[in-house]
């Protein structure tokens, strides 16, 4: 067994979900999720919180050409929306932005922090467009779209999130007091711990980066260990 952050995970079966997604790299799915490291391509290149039309820079930077399942779900369309925001309080968006990306605070006060004032923008919105038909911003408590934001400004330290797949990966590896509610600083914190153990084997790094092509990015993510959480049923 070994310890790391909250949670006590079989070394077996971490090494088990390893050798999983070893084969996975050379099925045909490997190519599934190269849409995170184009759409992470996109947003580091055109979305600057200082420079130009905001709203511009981030219609430019939420783009992708096979898949924009980050940030379009059923009835309901977090991107126009944000762009919305953005057009009605540029400054209120920097600031929720920059509040979000804030690291010396915690985890968990940003992302409730920027739920709190989306939700705000939205209540004045809705004010401003009375008879426009919008179900939502999903811009919610379960961070899915906060989370988003912060994995592509920092792909390194995020990925995309939800809680089945934080359980899914928990119950997998025999960890403790597996969460019932909300807890992304926790998914993180086991990514890193899977992330430690794909970067030390050269093979898998190189099945990893050889799907990769100049549309998508290069550097340093947590994607490969979104991936292999995402095998953990």
């Amino acid at each position: 067994m070994i310890q790391k952050a909250d949670s006590t995970m079989n070394l077996q079966r971490i090494k088990g979900l390893i050798s999983q997604y070893k084969k996975w790299l050379i099925s045909p799915s490997k190519f599934d999720h190269l849409y995170l490291w184009e759409s992470v391509e996109y947003f580091q290149k055109h979305f600057n919180l200082e420079e130009g039309d905001l709203a511009h820079n981030f219609d430019l930077a939420l783009q992708n050409s096979s898949s924009k399942r980050l940030w379009t779900m059923e009835a309901k369309f977090p991107k126009e929306m944000m762009i919305a925001f953005m057009k009605m309080d540029a400054e209120m968006v920097r600031w929720t932005f920059k509040d979000l990306y804030r690291k010396e605070n915690s985890l968990d006060g940003r992302l409730n922090r920027f739920q709190f004032h989306c939700d705000e923008m939205y209540a004045v919105w809705k004010k401003q467009h009375p008879k426009d038909l919008h179900l939502g911003h999903y811009h919610d408590a379960d961070h899915w779209m906060a989370c988003v934001y912060l994995f592509l400004n920092y792909p390194d330290q995020f990925a995309p999130y939800d809680l089945s797949t934080l359980q899914n990966l928990l119950s997998y590896v025999e960890a403790k007091n597996i969460p019932q509610s909300e807890d992304p600083e926790r998914f993180f914190k086991v990514l890193k711990v899977l992330d430690k153990f794909i970067s030390d084997d050269e093979e898998l790094q190189d099945l990893i980066y050889s799907r990769l092509s100049d549309k998508h990015f290069k550097g340093k993510t947590l994607i490969p260990a979104y991936e292999c959480a995402l095998l953990a049923k």
